[in-house]
């Protein structure tokens, strides 16, 4: 044997990989693009129902919790009045 061969013969690993088939290789890296496909529209979808569910916060619950400053605004400035009224001095 050539002393080229023998010092490119004892670096070489022999591993599952190099034993593997074009075709096999190529089939694992469609198997494995499927899946980064796969878990990239799984994020997007999680993604799409965050965003959703902001939307509904500053649309519906935004001006629900001004309304209640607003309203407990209005109780705090009824309450110095309310001390001063007997029970029978409210309205019913």
């Amino acid at each position: 044997m050539p002393v080229s061969r023998l010092c490119t013969d004892r670096y070489k690993r022999h591993t599952i990989l190099n034993k593997l088939s074009i075709r096999a290789s190529l089939t694992l890296m469609i198997v494995f693009f499927g899946a980064v496909l796969m878990f990239g529209a799984a994020g997007l979808l999680s993604m799409r129902a965050g965003n959703i569910s902001l939307q509904q916060m500053y649309t519906v619950d935004t001006p629900a919790v001004a309304d209640l400053e607003g309203s407990a605004g209005q109780v705090a400035a009824l309450a110095p009045r309310a001390g001063h009224l007997r029970v029978a001095d409210r309205p019913e």
